[in-house]
């Protein structure tokens, strides 16, 4: 890729006769149907992701050992593995380029190189891998880490066409996203805590998601004043920030259409004047969220839906013949050349209200 900043810290391991379509939903005795997980995402916050993971790592090490090669990726950050056709594959352990797409608060065109902060960060929009070569026709998995949470992502049939690579690449965007915030979305997710900071005035917004916030939640959460840190904080909102603020909102059509009474709101504001603050913005607030649902700009609308809260599953299942119990040592079954007729897709989005 034209101006790539960075490269793969080595060489992937390559691995023959991956036979590898998923984790078994139910147990079967020889001869029998069983149920396969052929594609899911989820995170180490789900029970689920600990009943697949030890199997998934054992299977990943199996396939490496019976290629001649030792290899260990309990210790690993980023563990990608990509299947080709004929089942020959590449497993990159913590040697992967990896891209993260992320939304910017900071407004304007940014040239490669530019420095920027965790602060800087309004979302998380996709996870790519530029280097290793992904295509349409492979089967895939990530093993992801971001700080003391995984995730599992994986998408191991094709027997109903190609994989839609830019969409795996937001599901992943979408996995590394619930890890990052998990504690903003368990601070929203629990209610008695939700209620508080709510009756304190306060809620997750954009421009203090980056640790501002999460510091008034524990201070709620511990039953503690919040005057000191308010104070503090509204001290960071100098005439520099509250522009930066503007400029991204004008970037935004619905918007734009309010920029002049936004541009009072802000004036307003930088002339400590509340009252006029309040009787700008909040007449409209409703029709900036009207302007942006009808523009289908309101959600993103990703593969997971327009909710980031919680743990979201994809899952598809497929049922494939138990030819034999040792076939799958690890609940990882190998392919049947019976798949596919009965096969049944379904998708499940678990949001807090």
């Amino acid at each position: 890729m034209a101006g790539m900043l960075a490269g793969n810290l080595g060489e992937p391991i390559r691995l023959k006769d991956v036979q590898l379509v998923g984790v078994s939903v139910t147990a079967s005795q020889r001869g029998g149907q069983v149920s396969v997980y052929t594609k899911m995402a989820l995170t180490s916050d789900d029970a689920m992701f600990y009943k697949i993971i030890g199997g998934m790592s054992g299977a990943i090490q199996g396939f490496a050992q019976v290629s001649g090669v030792g290899v260990s990726i309990e210790r690993a950050s980023t563990v990608l593995l990509v299947i080709k056709p004929d089942a020959s594959a590449e497993l990159w352990v913590d040697k992967a380029a990896m891209v993260v797409h992320q939304r910017l608060k900071r407004p304007g065109a940014m040239p490669g190189g530019t420095v920027f902060f965790e602060s800087d960060v309004a979302d998380v929009l996709a996870v790519e891998f530029p280097l290793a070569e992904i295509a349409p026709q492979d089967r895939i998995l990530l093993i992801l880490r971001e700080g003391w949470r995984f995730a599992l992502y994986f998408d191991l049939d094709r027997s109903n066409g190609d994989m839609d690579v830019s969409a795996a690449q937001r599901t992943m965007g979408a996995l590394l996203r619930q890890m990052k915030y998990a504690d903003l979305y368990a601070a929203v997710a629990n209610n008695p805590l939700f209620d508080k900071i709510v009756s304190a005035g306060w809620f997750p917004f954009l421009e203090v998601m980056s640790g501002e916030f999460q510091m008034q939640t524990r201070m709620l959460d511990a039953d503690l004043f919040l005057e000191q840190a308010e104070a503090t904080l509204f001290s960071k909102f100098d005439d520099a920030r509250i522009e930066r603020m503007f400029e991204r909102w004008m970037q935004r059509v619905h918007f734009r259409k309010k920029e002049v009474i936004m541009r009072s709101a802000v004036n307003a504001f930088k002339a400590r004047d509340p009252v006029s603050v309040f009787k700008n913005t909040l007449t409209e607030i409703e029709g900036i969220m009207a302007e942006a649902y009808h523009r289908g700009q309101a959600s993103t609308r990703e593969e997971f839906g327009p909710c980031y809260i919680n743990t979201s599953l994809i899952i598809a299942t497929t049922q494939v013949r138990s030819s034999s119990p040792t076939q799958s040592s690890h609940s990882c079954v190998k392919p049947s050349r019976r798949t596919g007729r009965n096969s049944a897709t379904r998708s499940q989005t678990t949001s807090a209200s």
